[in-house]
């Protein structure tokens, strides 16, 4: 629906770009455990970051991009899935919710 206007659409980014079609095992975007690989493919900074010892279990397939951000577009800084930040980090991490 946010995908005109999109950071992915002003890159020239096309669906096939990341979708597979009429592949026996299905979209490999669609799949929790190997979205991750198909998003990296092109975010070099982010496979970086999530090869460090303190990161998100992306690689272990424990969650997903899609989980926090929405490809497709958002109006939410850094294409979040929620509003916020704040909205995004707190359904997983509540403990670190104020006040402090």
């Amino acid at each position: 629906m946010e995908w005109a206007g999109s950071q992915h659409q002003m890159a020239g980014v096309s669906c096939l770009d990341c979708h597979k079609i009429h592949q026996p095992q299905g979209d490999p975007v669609l799949a929790k455990t190997t979205e991750a690989q198909v998003c990296l493919a092109c975010h070099k900074d982010q496979r970086s970051d999530f090869l460090k010892p303190s990161s998100h279990p992306v690689r272990q397939g424990l969650m997903s991009c899609s989980g926090c951000h929405s490809p497709h577009g958002s109006t939410a800084p850094a294409m979040l899935a929620k509003a916020t930040l704040n909205q995004t980090c707190y359904s997983c991490h509540a403990e670190k919710r104020g006040p402090v």
